[in-house]
């Protein structure tokens, strides 16, 4: 079940186990799930006054999409402009349909569109989970766990594991213990569509280590930015012919 238009509710829960904080969600018809120009152009402003989920990875060193350079010039307004690619287009795209069967096949839960989330304390820390879920119709007692959709190709199915030895892609663990800590909330879905025609499902739980080190290192990068200084560059080793990031250790070592 997707929530219809034109509704805007407040929803009260804790935050990161301590606080309690209000937060704002405009329920509204994501079907096709492509934002006007201008739309995407107010989220991408918002973006820039913090570090959200995706980018936590980058600046780590544990994204294959990005380094803490990239994000460092984007939040100064000095990187390229963003383009989406194709496939993040189709991925666009497709989310809500995603979204809708693997609900229907987990639990159909009541499912709200993410809307960007601040935390009431460091505004720098922020995110927008793809959806946020409840049970049945029970809004007033607030989400039970977030969902985030996935669109990959075949040949990157194997990042997932199996349903006997399940993984997750350790930059998607960072986006969602994120999204945890925003939120207050215990648990995250995963909902993968691969090579357009298997859908599978990966569930995680909050991991406070993890999530300690992440507004650790957040904060830190986020001090460079205010201060404009720029941030070391990532050092790298070859392996099996492929350069890669040397990743201090930390409590994402469980999942890579």
């Amino acid at each position: 079940m997707v929530a219809g238009s034109a509704i805007t509710f407040f929803v009260s829960y804790p935050l990161n186990c301590e606080n309690n904080a209000w937060i704002c969600y405009n329920i509204i018809n994501r079907e096709g799930n492509m934002l006007t120009a201008s739309q995407r152009n107010s989220w991408l402003k918002k973006r820039k006054k913090g570090i959200g989920g995706s980018e936590l990875a980058a600046i780590i060193g544990l994204s294959p999409f990005s380094g803490p350079i990239d994000i460092w010039q984007n939040k100064l307004g000095l990187g390229e402009k963003f383009t989406p690619t194709e496939q993040m287009r189709w991925g666009n795209l497709l989310e809500t349909s995603i979204a809708k069967e693997w609900n229907k096949r987990h639990g159909n839960y009541l499912m709200i569109p993410g809307k960007l989330i601040v935390h009431p304390d460091e505004s720098w820390m922020r995110g927008t989970p793809d959806f946020l879920l409840f049970k049945g119709d029970s809004v007033h007692l607030g989400p039970v766990s977030v969902l985030e959709i996935k669109n990959t190709s075949v040949f990157a199915k194997g990042y997932w594991g199996t349903d006997e030895d399940p993984k997750v892609p350790v930059n998607y663990v960072i986006q969602g213990q994120w999204y945890l800590h925003l939120t207050g909330l215990d648990t995250i879905h995963y909902g993968v569509l691969c090579g357009g025609n298997e859908l599978i499902s990966r569930t995680l739980q909050r991991d406070d280590e993890l999530i300690n080190e992440l507004m650790h290192r957040g904060r830190e990068f986020w001090e460079l930015i205010e201060a404009g200084i720029k941030p070391n560059e990532l050092e790298t080793e070859e392996i099996d012919g492929k350069v890669v990031n040397i990743v201090p250790p930390g409590p994402w070592d469980k999942y890579c």
